[in-house]
């Protein structure tokens, strides 16, 4: 079980590195990279995998759009999609995170430069990401992330 002091000293040093490339903001989907700078674990329960968003300003707060909000988290704010239908699951999961991550965006500033996981980012996700915060510039950080484990 990671610590809330653990995730804060690593969201700190992921914001020093980001800020180092000249990146504004990065966006996560990949859910252990979500455990590992929030300690939020999302489960793919009932075996079925739930996607996620966590965007991370390097300068300023971060919020994770999921298919839940329990849960410890060292986050600004988390935005909880509907995962299911009267208990059955959503056919559309990814469909319901990209209009919560579009909600969310709506009051967000600009970010002209955003990091991406380059190996699993949903191009809708990517899309709701370039037009809320007005992305010029992609910069992918999977070797970035992997040096910091």
């Amino acid at each position: 079980m990671l610590t809330q002091d653990g995730c804060r000293q690593r969201q700190e040093r992921l914001r020093e590195r980001l800020a180092a490339e000249g990146i504004d903001a990065v966006v996560l989907t990949d859910h252990l990279e979500i455990y590992y700078f929030t300690g939020v674990m999302l489960s793919g329960y009932p075996n079925f995998y739930f996607p996620a968003c966590l965007y991370l300003e390097t300068e300023g707060g971060c919020w994770l759009a999921a298919h839940t909000d329990e849960g410890e988290a060292v986050l600004d704010d988390r935005i909880a999609y509907e995962w299911h239908i009267m208990y059955t699951l959503n056919p559309d999961p990814l469909r319901k995170l990209n209009a919560a991550v579009s909600d969310r965006l709506a009051g967000q500033g600009n970010a002209s430069v955003v990091g991406w996981q380059k190996e699993g980012l949903p191009k809708v996700i990517a899309d709701t990401v370039a037009d809320g915060v007005h992305v010029e510039t992609w910069v992918p950080v999977d070797d970035l992330l992997a040096t910091m484990h």
